[in-house]
């Protein structure tokens, strides 16, 4: 394939990026996806360990693209990522998206010239494409986060991450280690658990989890999804009192369920550690019934640190020894930011853009930034991203960006630029979309909190989707909030 000269580069190859890619070209433009992968998929491309699924539910999470749904069905409620790669296969084999794509793009560098006012992405391999448009669709999980295990290097067994779990790795019989607690780590443990029911054995390292309204907290129980967290009393967002009637709830429900007293009160302890709902509460199925199983062993770290590990296992801070075959880390990822700031993306003036959100994140609306003329993020931070359905908020957002574009052609416009005070603004904007509730009380990596250094700040505009569209296309119709210039130099009033 010619790789040409796109009018628009658009930088990852998973849901977001194929979204920006249809969007475009429905709008006439010339677009290329860069992936640094050898195939779609984004974080189902990487994230292949055993349990991997999606929790939104079925139709929901998948694009809003007729020439694809009107011939695909999903087979489960919650697909796994199997299917959910056979769907994106699906999208490719409909529209055609490999004609213009790049795989095993790693971009290492993108700068923007400001006399030609166009942006030149480098590749690990060489290849330099330039474009007047740059759109950003790398996700929210993208980079890895490993945390600072003391003498992990000295271990002579298997680590693996679970965001590039390999295909080969055995478990049957095995003595295993994961360690984490989120959302990753209950799909790994549910599966784990069984693998290791014969001869093997599970650890797991985890940090502290956490009449007429019973009826209604019982009703949405048994709706199952995010709908006892979503769907019930508004006031467990704000109020201590109600927040603390749900979590009693939820404790009783999964205390019915773990039989062992020890790891009943790590699981489901009587006091909350935190208020329910301020971090993501992950879906299970019979995560709590895999680890009340005999060969599985819960080591609450707040209580016993790991020490260090040592070539055949793990020795805890009561200097007790765990051998082990296998340690998989379900630690996550540096989330919102991380995917973006390892772009070596430049800003007009050569600042590194980790070196711009070296004191946090500032954008205008979620998607534009400060020294980054028509540069446009997609599922980043300060948008509704993590608080909404993903192919969702992605789709009003490649909406939102090649319309913009498509106006800047029409109307001659040669660049836009968010002002500083547009991302003062959105900043303090964003922050009230959780002021009175209890977000703040809680770090997690919905504000960065789960990266050691990482600025504490809101990083969701938490309004819901309709709002935020509503406020992006009223700021985007007067150009509010940008420096708009018709040629190099000159600038709209």
């Amino acid at each position: 394939m010619g790789h040409g000269r796109p009018t628009v580069t658009i930088i990852g190859g998973g849901f977001s990026g194929i979204s920006a890619l249809y969007r475009c070209r429905k709008l006439g433009f010339d677009a290329r996806i860069l992936e640094r992968g050898d195939d779609f998929g984004g974080v189902w491309y990487w994230n292949r360990y055993p349990g991997a699924r999606v929790d939104s539910e079925w139709p929901f999470y998948q694009l809003n693209i007729p020439e694809a749904y009107e011939s695909w069905t999903f087979s489960e409620r919650f697909p796994d990522h199997n299917e959910l790669r056979r769907y994106i296969y699906h999208l490719d084999k409909v529209l055609n998206l490999r004609k213009d794509t790049i795989f095993n793009a790693k971009v290492i560098k993108a700068t923007f010239d400001a006399a030609a006012a166009e942006w030149t992405v480098s590749t690990a391999s060489g290849l330099c494409i330039s474009s007047k448009y740059l759109i950003l669709a790398t996700g929210l999980l993208h980079k890895e986060y490993v945390p600072d295990l003391p003498g992990l290097t000295t271990y002579k067994g298997r680590v693996e991450h679970s965001a590039s779990y390999p295909q080969d790795l055995i478990l049957q019989g095995r003595k295993v280690a994961v360690v984490g607690s989120g959302a990753t780590a209950v799909q790994i443990v549910q599966s784990a658990a069984k693998d290791t029911a014969v001869a093997g054995s599970l650890t797991v390292l985890m940090r502290p989890t956490e009449q007429e309204r019973e009826a209604r907290f019982e009703e949405l129980w048994q709706r199952g999804a995010f709908n006892f967290l979503l769907a019930g009393y508004i006031d467990i967002a704000a109020s201590p009192e109600a927040n603390r009637a749900i979590y009693d709830f939820w404790a009783r429900k999964v205390r019915e369920r773990i039989t062992d007293p020890f790891k009943r009160d790590i699981m489901a302890p009587l006091e909350p550690v935190y208020p329910f709902g301020t971090k993501r509460p992950p879906l299970e199925a019979d995560y709590y019934e895999c680890l009340d199983m005999d060969h599985v062993e819960i080591v609450p770290l707040e209580k016993n640190p790991i020490k260090n590990f040592v070539d055949n296992g793990v020795i805890l801070q009561d200097d007790t020894h765990r051998q082990l075959d296998v340690v998989i880390l379900a630690t996550g990822f540096d989330s919102f930011t991380g995917s973006l700031t390892q772009l070596g993306l430049k800003s007009k003036d050569g600042t590194d853009l980790d070196e711009v959100w070296s004191g946090g994140v500032r954008t205008h609306l979620g998607m534009f930034v400060n020294g980054f003329p028509n540069a446009f993020i997609i599922y980043g931070p300060q948008a509704p991203t993590a608080f909404s359905n993903g192919p969702t908020i992605l789709e009003c957002q490649a909406d939102l960006v090649a319309e913009t574009m498509a106006r800047m052609e029409k109307e001659g416009i040669c660049s836009i630029e968010a002002t500083l005070q547009a991302e003062d603004d959105w900043g303090k904007a964003t922050d009230a979309t959780v002021q009175g509730t209890l977000m703040n009380e809680t770090n997690s990596w919905w504000n960065g909190g789960n990266i050691p250094g990482k600025k504490i700040q809101t990083l969701v505009f938490n309004v819901g989707i309709s709002r935020y569209e509503e406020i992006c296309r009223g700021k985007l119709a007067t150009w509010e909030g940008f420096d708009v210039s018709k040629k190099t130099g000159a600038r709209l009033a």
